[in-house]
């Protein structure tokens, strides 16, 4: 199993119990120019979804940050909804750090 999907199924088991999982096409964000989601989020009482990239390190480059941007918008447009990009860092699961993006 590669170092990403281990960190991500980490994070998702964490992430998920925290809200109602909202599952995205990785092709459709794609076809659109979008950039594809780690892991994404709705809360349970209020029309926010969490869109969340996982990181081993705390730095995404300026094109990570705009397809993320891009889904972020594309899906707050779909489901009429806020949303809100965050960045999660750190190897070992109690390292998180939840930044927003």
């Amino acid at each position: 199993m590669n170092k990403g999907f281990a960190l991500e199924k980490k994070y998702s088991a964490i992430i998920h119990q925290q809200g109602i999982p909202v599952l995205l096409s990785s092709l459709l964000l794609r076809e659109i120019g979008a950039g594809q989601v780690d892991l994404a989020m709705m809360d349970y009482n209020k029309p926010v979804v969490s869109l969340y990239e996982i990181k081993s390190h705390g730095h995404l480059s300026y094109k990570q940050k705009k397809r993320l941007n891009d889904s972020a918008i594309f899906i707050g447009e779909i489901l009429n909804c806020t949303v809100l990009r965050k960045l999660l860092v750190g190897g070992p699961i109690y390292d998180i750090k939840d930044k927003k993006v």
